[in-house]
């Protein structure tokens, strides 16, 4: 998500898949963005795993913790910790994009990492714990697709914003009424099995 940020605050796009918190901050930070579409909340996708040694959240405390800052991965720590009575001065942060967090984790450089899919499948099969989860925060983490402000209110681009919308919902039903035909469709983008 840092990377679609990134390309929305210079212009290379004009809409991106992000969280309605990262929405809110880019926002506060001045980026002018509209949420168009709600796409669904993370129930239990986006994860809060550490090493073996590690069964519970109080045994952070002074640990490494890999997540990108420019996430929902800091919302999803700063929860997890609080419902232990931590905050996130307590843990060293990593900063650690997405696509480093495997090789952080292999390199013994991160005790826990926040993450999801296909990464979180790997390091659970290598042994991971998951100490904390968005099913035990319900409705938090919400998916929304965001415009920027300016593509919205441009009766230009009205067509294109709707097109987007009904093809998501399209496919959502698709996926629906054949879900393993779909799931063998996506699987190859997604890295995971069907």
């Amino acid at each position: 998500n840092s990377g679609s940020m990134d390309a929305l605050r210079s212009g290379i796009v004009d809409g991106a898949a992000l969280t309605l918190d990262e929405v809110i901050r880019a926002r506060a930070a001045g980026l002018s963005l509209t949420v168009v579409l709600a796409f669904d909340a993370s129930a239990g996708a986006d994860m809060l795993l550490a090493r073996s040694s590690i069964s519970e959240l109080s045994q952070l405390k002074g640990k490494r913790v890999g997540l990108d800052l420019k996430t929902n991965a800091v919302l999803l720590l700063a929860l997890a910790l609080q419902s232990q009575g931590l905050d996130p001065q307590q843990v060293q942060l990593v900063d650690l994009s997405f696509d480093d967090q495997l090789q952080a984790w292999q390199q013994q450089r991160v005790d826990a990492v926040i993450t999801y899919e296909p990464v979180a499948g790997q390091l659970l099969q290598a042994g991971a714990q998951r100490l904390f989860d968005t099913a035990m925060l319900p409705n938090t983490i919400v998916d929304v697709l965001a415009v920027r402000t300016d593509v919205v209110a441009d009766p230009a681009y009205e067509t294109a914003l709707k097109s987007v919308v009904a093809g998501h919902f399209r496919a959502l039903r698709g996926f629906r009424q054949q879900p393993e035909q779909y799931a063998e469709e996506m699987a190859p983008y997604l890295k995971l099995a069907p």
